[in-house]
């Protein structure tokens, strides 16, 4: 991937809001916003920025999107008129999000608290008494296992549902769903705006365990999605196994639960790349081959890569990594963390060195966190961390630019400290 997927984003971003800059006189006067052509490519163009701020943890720029998403929704429904108090709000709206998304690290920043409330005043006035609380009100989403997952706006649900919607968490696995065939979460966040509407995603590291456990071949994508799809069909959209996909009931106030789909095998396919179950063997096969090869290789790999001084690895007090952070490396990884651990000290880990990293040394960074937790220790970040760090932490939707936790779904590594709590 030549360009980050924030960039990627970005661009994107951009390239639709110019779109929509072209039809201004069109929806300045007011006849555009009643086109439904056109005002369906003006709620996508809101709806593909909120979920890319939602996948990437832009949470200002997720707001304000999401805010403008409602108002365009109530318009399409005609629950709202195109006042032009309406357009200009939202074309104001859309100009502030531009302005953002040319300093996206600074984003978070930006005062949008006035224009939220415009959207919202805008939004209370066309609906009725009754569904105002929901405006504020959430409702938390819950796995099969009872584990919450979502917590996300009344209104919103409310919305989906009156318009004939059926509501489905799915789970993707970034590494087999994603990144092994050469996409990105925006390209998988395309496909499903074609059939539906992506209400929320979150990653969840928590499933990646910690050190005392094996390393997960899985890194989970959690979507809640609202389609007007039948179970009997979604499965050809979600190209996921049945296992992995749960219908959303809505019965008990507060609380949203999950239920799993019947246990019937879809066709093993993502992002219209088809694979059949030995393709997938194979894959995991391989995944396994490189991880025994790792053990192996473990000591040749530390003494070419690893600059960790003879000190330094008695008494851990900082650890120095550099080069490629890779599959290949994580059983060394995994050991040296573990080291650290059981001397029972804080300690530092440098990257400053680091050329590479992929997503198997973050589910070990995230385990060695865990580890730590656990054990009521620090870790803590020594030196600037490094842009390629920083990069696939956000791919794979474990922390915002900021570098700030987002809990209980941050990456707490790109913090200034790691503390168990």
């Amino acid at each position: 991937m030549e360009e980050g997927v924030i960039q990627m984003f970005v661009d994107e971003a951009r390239e639709r809001l110019a779109n929509i800059e072209a039809e201004l006189p069109e929806i300045a006067n007011g006849s555009g916003i009643q086109d439904p052509e056109l005002l369906n490519t003006i709620f996508r163009t809101a709806h593909f920025i909120k979920s890319g701020a939602c996948f990437l943890g832009l949470r200002a720029i997720r707001t304000l999107a999401h805010r403008v998403e409602n108002v365009l929704g109530l318009l399409r429904s005609r629950d709202m008129e195109p006042s032009t108090t309406v357009i200009n709000t939202v074309l104001i709206a859309f100009g502030v999000l531009d302005e953002m998304l040319d300093d996206v690290e600074a984003s978070d920043a930006a005062d949008i608290e006035p224009l939220i409330e415009a959207l919202l005043g805008l939004i209370s006035a066309c609906l009725p008494g009754e569904r105002l609380p929901a405006l504020v009100e959430t409702r938390e989403v819950l796995l099969p296992d009872g584990r919450p997952i979502f917590r996300v706006c009344e209104h919103d649900l409310i919305q989906a549902r009156r318009a004939g919607n059926f509501l489905y968490v799915v789970e993707y696995d970034l590494i087999h769903d994603v990144m092994q065939k050469g996409k990105t979460p925006l390209d998988l966040l395309r496909f499903l705006e074609k059939s539906g509407m992506l209400l929320d995603c979150r990653t969840d590291p928590s499933g990646v365990g910690d050190l005392d456990q094996d390393i997960s071949r899985r890194v989970p994508l959690y979507i809640l999605y609202a389609t007007i799809l039948e179970e009997d069909l979604v499965r050809a959209v979600f190209q996921v196994d049945s296992r992995y996909i749960h219908t959303v009931r809505l019965e008990e106030p507060g609380i949203a639960l999950t239920v799993p789909l019947a246990q019937h095998e879809a066709s093993m396919t993502s992002l219209g790349v088809t694979i059949d179950e030995g393709e997938l063997d194979d894959m995991e096969a391989a995944f396994d081959k490189s991880l025994a090869q790792a053990e192996e290789l473990a000591h040749a790999a530390a003494e070419e890569a690893l600059d960790t001084e003879p000190d330094e690895a008695e008494n851990f007090n900082c650890i120095t990594l550099s080069g490629r952070l890779t599959i290949e490396r994580a059983p060394e990884f995994k050991d040296l963390f573990l080291k650290a651990l059981d001397a029972g000290v804080d300690f530092d880990v440098d990257m400053t060195a680091v050329e590479s990293v992929d997503v198997t040394f973050l589910q070990v960074l995230w385990a060695a966190y865990k580890s730590a937790e656990k054990r009521g220790l620090c870790i803590s970040v020594a030196g600037s961390i490094p842009d390629e760090l920083k990069e696939t932490a956000a791919l794979a939707g474990f922390a915002d630019l900021s570098g700030e936790t987002q809990c209980p779904v941050g990456f707490p590594l790109l913090g200034e400290r790691i503390k168990g709590e």
